[in-house]
């Protein structure tokens, strides 16, 4: 399991290099499309859009970003891909790297597949060349996967070929009719696995517990459901206030700013949230880097504290955007306090809040890195 989560978090920061990309674009496209019968020589070859086709052949590595992303072509480097939306069709010389919402590969990869997705399947013409490693809500794999893999999700379906190891983590794991695994089968889970009659499981099946047994632990939780209801009712209050206190006071301190960077959402949404991805996860890669030198160490400890003042302040910004939609040519303080509320609203909603949240933050710290930028190089004319 330690390859598992050292390559994922390997994937997850190269992918996330993709937006720097984006930030020096000057426009962005809402359809990007690489035709088929096109050849690409330069590398790597960059793609970044709401909707983006890469059909054609690219030479050399490939970094895509977008909304909606589908490569039915040929890729021979390496491809690295974040999106809501991913499908993978064509065949990939090298290693796949990708990080999405829902991501489907069903062409040929010739080295590695490293993914993270909310639904990931392998479809069933699918063939990886080397490992796979996922991580994902629901994994299917349908193909033929040719070296070890190492999966981790809520559910994880195997319907085709494991040629060598199978280890999984997963509440609930299912080896279907056409499920062959040529190794060993090694999963942690606190259900039993489903087992079809015609699967096959050539090595030896390693059985592990959850580490967190939660049968064990429902009475606990049952007794502090109610306390913890009453703590988080009053958090939300207090976050509510806190919000809606400093909300106001950056409109009244920097009105003009404000609304440069609520213009930068509404027309560049996907840009603004993949310079935020970048931003939230990178830094404290940076941190790190800057810590261990010696030079480095004090600014590691100021971008630190930017950085936590940041994370708070990104939701204001995407929130005053929001506002000024829904209630154009009225008192940006109204527009304010009403998306405000909407947002505590859907934020008490489980799963819906989670992702509220995330894309608030992602959308509002890209925007506001974009209107700063934009600011000093007006400041530095």
């Amino acid at each position: 399991m330690k390859k598992l989560l050292s390559t994922l978090l390997l994937t997850t920061l190269v992918v996330l290099v993709l937006p720097f990309k984006v930030a020096a674009q000057d426009t962005i496209q809402k359809s990007v499309s690489l035709e088929k019968g096109k050849i690409i020589t330069h590398n790597p070859y960059f793609a970044y859009g709401e909707d983006v086709n890469v059909s054609g052949t690219v030479n050399g590595d490939t970094y895509v970003a977008g909304g909606k992303v589908l490569i039915d072509g040929n890729i021979n480097g390496d491809l690295l891909v974040a999106g809501g939306s991913v499908e993978i069709s064509g065949n990939v010389r090298e290693d796949i790297r990708v990080v999405g919402g829902q991501v489907t590969v069903k062409g040929r990869v010739g080295k590695n597949l490293s993914v993270l997705g909310g639904e990931i399947t392998i479809g069933d013409k699918a063939v990886v060349v080397g490992s796979l490693v996922g991580v994902g809500g629901r994994i299917n794999i349908q193909g033929q996967i040719n070296d070890n893999v190492d999966l981790a999700g809520g559910e994880v379906i195997l319907n085709g070929k494991a040629l060598k190891d199978f280890d999984a983590i997963a509440g609930q794991i299912t080896l279907s009719e056409k499920a062959n695994i040529a190794g060993k089968f090694e999963y942690w889970s606190d259900t039993k696995p489903t087992l079809s009659q015609t699967s096959v499981v050539k090595g030896q099946t390693i059985e592990h517990k959850m580490p967190v047994n939660i049968d064990a632990q429902k009475n606990n939780l049952n007794k502090m459901k109610e306390m913890a209801g009453v703590v988080g009712l009053g958090g939300k209050v207090i976050g509510m206030l806190s919000l809606l206190l400093c909300g106001m006071l950056l409109i009244k301190l920097s009105k003009k700013f404000m609304f440069k960077t609520s213009d930068v959402v509404k027309s560049d949404f996907w840009k603004s949230m993949g310079i935020g991805f970048a931003i939230v996860f990178l830094t404290p890669v940076l941190f790190i880097i800057l810590l261990i030198t010696i030079v480095g160490a004090p600014i590691a400890l100021i971008t630190l504290v930017l950085y936590f003042v940041m994370l708070y302040l990104a939701q204001i910004f995407a929130l005053f955007a929001f506002g000024t939609k829904i209630l154009p040519n009225k008192s940006p303080y109204l527009s304010y306090a009403l998306a405000l509320l909407i947002y505590v609203v859907l934020t008490i909603v489980p799963v819906i809040g989670g992702i509220t949240s995330f894309v608030a933050l992602l959308v509002g710290m890209g925007a506001f890195a974009i209107s700063k930028k934009a600011s000093l190089a007006e400041y530095n004319k």
